[in-house]
C-alpha cells in the first residue's frame, strides 16, 4: 500500500506505527501479538507502538477477555489530524503575521477587520449565506438540526461540489436524526456532542469570518472577520469536534424511530 505509506510518512508516524496501522487497516482488529507478527514490529515495543496511536487517535482498544486492538474510523481520524495540523499552521500564520508587523507596521488586513452586532435569525443566516460564495476551504458550524431548509442545503452542497469541507457539531437524539442524515446525505461530515451549549451557535468560514450567536428573543449575534476572533471560534471548534461522537456511532446509540 505506498499511497498509505506516504500519508502515514507524511503524517509524521514512525515507522513502528506505520508498520503496526497498515496491519491493523487490512485486518480492523487485533491482539497485540498478532500485530507485533504481521507488522515485525519487535514484540518488546508493540505495545508502545500502539499506544503512540491510540494518543494520536487512530486506534482503540476494545473490550474482551484479551486485550485487543480496533482500526478507527479512517475518514474521522485523518480528518482530526488534518484539523489539528491546519490548526497549528494557521497558529504559525497569525504569529507571523505579528512578527512582521514589529518590522512593517499593521498590514491592511488588520485595518479592515470590522465587528458587526446584529438581530434576528433571517438576517444572520443571510449574511452566512453572503459568504458562501468566497469560502474556499471549510466551512464549520454548530446546528440544531430542527430547520429543514431545502435552499440552504442547496446552498451548502454547492460549496461542498467545489471542495469546501463542510462539518457541523450538533446534540443529536431521536427526533432530529432524521434531519441530520439528510444533511450528511449532501455530503456534511456531522458529529454528535452533548455539552455544546444549546442557548449558543457559532460558525467560523476558512480563516476570515465567524459568528457567535446567543439564542435570546433577538437572536444576538457578533459577526466579524477580525482574525484574533475568527482563530478563536476556530479553535473552540477544533476542542468540541475532537470529542464529539460521529454521526453513525452515535446512530447506533439511539433506540429505531419510525418518521411518519
Amino acid at each position: 500500500m505506498p499511497a498509505l505509506e506516504s500519508f502515514l510518512d507524511e503524517l509524521g508516524l514512525s515507522s513502528y506505527e506505520r508498520a503496526a496501522y497498515r496491519v491493523l487497516f487490512t485486518l480492523h482488529r487485533a491482539q497485540a501479538s498478532r500485530i507485533a507478527e504481521k507488522s515485525k514490529v519487535p514484540q518488546a515495543k508493540i505495545y508502545g507502538v500502539l499506544k503512540s496511536l491510540e494518543e494520536k487517535g487512530l486506534v482503540g482498544q476494545e473490550l474482551s477477555k484479551t486485550k485487543t486492538y480496533a482500526l478507527k474510523d479512517p475518514h474521522s481520524s485523518f480528518s482530526s489530524i488534518i484539523n489539528r495540523k491546519q490548526a497549528g499552521l494557521r497558529r504559525l500564520e497569525d504569529e507571523l503575521g505579528r512578527i512582521l508587523e514589529t518590522y512593517g507596521g499593521q498590514s491592511s488586513e488588520k485595518k479592515n477587520e470590522s465587528l458587526e452586532i446584529m438581530h434576528g435569525r433571517e438576517k444572520v443566516l443571510g449574511t452566512i449565506d453572503g459568504q458562501f460564495i468566497s469560502t474556499k476551504s471549510f466551512y464549520y458550524a454548530t446546528a440544531g438540526f430542527r430547520t429543514n431548509s431545502a435552499g440552504l442545503r442547496e446552498e451548502v452542497r454547492k460549496m461542498i461540489d467545489r471542495g469546501v469541507a463542510v462539518c457541523f457539531i450538533g446534540n443529536i437524539d431521536s427526533k432530529n436524526l432524521w434531519l441530520a442524515e439528510k444533511w450528511a446525505g449532501i455530503g456534511v461530515e456531522i458529529k454528535h456532542s452533548a455539552e455544546v451549549d444549546k442557548r449558543v451557535r457559532f460558525s467560523v468560514l476558512d480563516k476570515r469570518f465567524a459568528t457567535l450567536t446567543l439564542k435570546d428573543e433577538e437572536y444576538t449575534t457578533i459577526v466579524t472577520n477580525s482574525l484574533p476572533i475568527v482563530l478563536t471560534i476556530f479553535d473552540m471548534f477544533q476542542y468540541y469536534w475532537a470529542k464529539a461522537v460521529p454521526l453513525k456511532d452515535r446512530k447506533a446509540q439511539l433506540p429505531e424511530v419510525s418518521i411518519a
